[in-house]
């Protein structure tokens, strides 16, 4: 199930202005599992043929800006959090127990440079509606990051001196750790 999110502010690590995120896109689909019900000799109602017997997880995509006042958003990808868990605000929803799985830092002349990530919630809300005002933080444009300002330090001297468009790809490990007694994968290392 995909939910769309128009206009809601993005925080990834925190609930307050450091932590804003400027996203252009979020996309967060629901990911559960389910099983035909099958009893035999029984009457099965025709809105209750399916159970669910998966964990229920959110995989959340978001591309984004790089503003110079807002590094704090981005604090998920410094190597010593690679394993911690944090929290993800979109509007007044809020994704616990998330996990970087995917970075995309994209740099072309001229144009702003984008951050994709997609991340991996083990304990998403439910039975809650999608509210947030987007009025909450403003920022200018005067501050994002293009990609004629930025600088890439090759000390292999692989790259050579012309380079129209740069693209660093980051896998984070996805193993998730679950407790015998529960359904619900309690973190991911």
């Amino acid at each position: 199930m995909s939910l769309p999110y128009t206009n809601l502010p993005v925080y990834i690590g925190g609930s307050t202005p450091p932590y804003y995120v400027p996203a252009t896109q979020v996309d967060v689909n629901y990911n559960t599992t389910h099983s035909p019900k099958r009893k035999l000799g029984s009457n099965i109602g025709t809105g209750d043929q399916f159970g669910f017997n998966g964990a229920l997880t959110a995989e959340i995509n978001v591309n984004s800006l790089v503003h110079e006042a807002m590094e704090a958003g981005f604090g998920f990808s410094t190597t010593a959090n690679q394993a911690a868990d944090f929290q993800i605000h979109i509007g007044d929803n809020v994704f616990n127990k998330c996990y970087a799985m995917d970075l995309s830092v994209q740099i072309s002349p001229f144009a702003p440079v984008i951050i994709q990530t997609k991340f991996v919630s083990l304990d998403p809300p439910t039975e809650e509606r999608i509210s947030g005002s987007s009025s909450d933080f403003l920022f200018t444009g005067d501050a994002i990051a293009y990609g004629k300002d930025c600088t890439v330090a090759d000390s292999a001297n692989v790259l050579n001196d012309v380079q129209y468009d740069v693209t660093f790809n980051r896998r984070y490990a996805e193993p998730r750790l679950s407790n015998l007694d529960q359904l619900t994968p309690v973190k991911c290392f």
